[in-house]
């Protein structure tokens, strides 16, 4: 019997990571992050990207990233995103 061969259509995968249906769910998720993490955490803007959407959350004052630092709040956000 003759092997099977899958062959998985990349630009589509590529397409489907970055649609704006996929990019407006990640916005929400990491809008709710930021805001479960309190004051000083921000979704900072992401670059645009050709095979995946992507979003980042970070501390945007000194006060923050020391939280951060000692508490692992970002961590503890993730849930929120969820």
């Amino acid at each position: 019997m003759a092997k099977k061969r899958l062959k998985f259509n990349r630009a589509a995968f590529n397409a489907l990571r970055t649609a704006p249906g996929v990019e407006a769910d990640l916005t929400a998720r990491a809008e709710a992050m930021a805001e479960a993490a309190g004051d000083g955490f921000e979704m900072l803007p992401a670059e645009k990207s050709r095979k995946r959407a992507h979003r980042v959350v970070a501390a945007t004052t000194v006060e923050a990233a020391a939280k951060n630092a000692k508490e692992n709040t970002l961590l503890r956000s993730i849930d929120a995103g969820r």
